[in-house]
């Protein structure tokens, strides 16, 4: 899967770096090259990983757990994006998706909630063609971070439960790639359509899984901006 996108990333800067060729007017550094950023992400979770079952049964045939867990989910991400260096970008990003919901079953009790996932995560950002003075601009990015697991519990008749005692969580230190591309629409705001590949995979299962991983593909909107010097 890592191999795989990382050809389609290479594939999609060659792409890019044509477009950007033909809007190209003259070399001077582009406007966004010593500019932070701050923006917002939405799009699509697509799960690449294992599927919990959708109904867990005892030896009695009594249900233990079930689940409607989507290999497709929405997905949010804030982020900020700090400018290092020329070209290069250092970004934090703070996501969560809600793959479905989980009910357990014990004895007499009943837990009703989601499993979510919260992936938190710091990479470097490189915008090889920001030298050219081209509304679109492609970048690559690589790190790493936490990836954080939990099945939470809305609805309960269970005392311990109430509580959030029943409550699993999972976290996973892990490396993410991405690739994309920014269109500027002036010298403050762009957009921004992302790809991302997280292997997430927990040491211990969680809502019986322990492979998580996923792409998330989506579209958001930054604001940029320089610091006064």
């Amino acid at each position: 899967m890592g191999k795989y996108l990382t050809l389609c990333l290479f594939s999609f800067l060659i792409f890019s770096h044509s477009l950007s060729a033909l809007e190209t007017k003259d070399n001077k550094p582009h406007q966004g090259n010593r500019k932070h950023q701050i923006g917002v992400r939405l799009g699509g979770w697509i799960n690449g990983g294992e599927s919990p079952p959708a109904l867990l049964l005892d030896t009695f045939n009594n249900p233990l757990m079930k689940t409607s867990i989507k290999d497709a989910s929405f997905y949010f991400e804030g982020y900020y994006a700090y400018n290092l260096l020329p070209y290069t970008f250092m970004e934090f990003s703070l996501g969560i998706v809600n793959r479905g919901s989980v009910t357990l079953y014990d004895n007499i009790s009943t837990d009703i909630g989601n499993l979510l996932i919260y992936p938190i995560l710091l990479q470097i950002k490189l915008y090889p063609l920001l030298s050219y003075d081209a509304k679109l601009q492609p970048f690559i990015g690589f790190g790493g971070g936490l990836y954080y697991g939990r099945r939470n519990i809305q609805f309960t008749n269970n005392s311990y439960s109430y509580y959030n005692l029943n409550e699993d969580s999972k976290t996973d230190f892990n490396y993410t790639l991405s690739g994309g591309a920014d269109w500027h629409l002036n010298n403050s705001i762009a957009l921004d359509m992302q790809l991302k590949y997280m292997p997430i995979r927990f040491s211990n299962a969680l809502v019986n899984v322990n492979d998580f991983k996923a792409v998330s593909v989506t579209v958001g909107i930054k604001y940029l901006y320089a610091t006064k010097k």
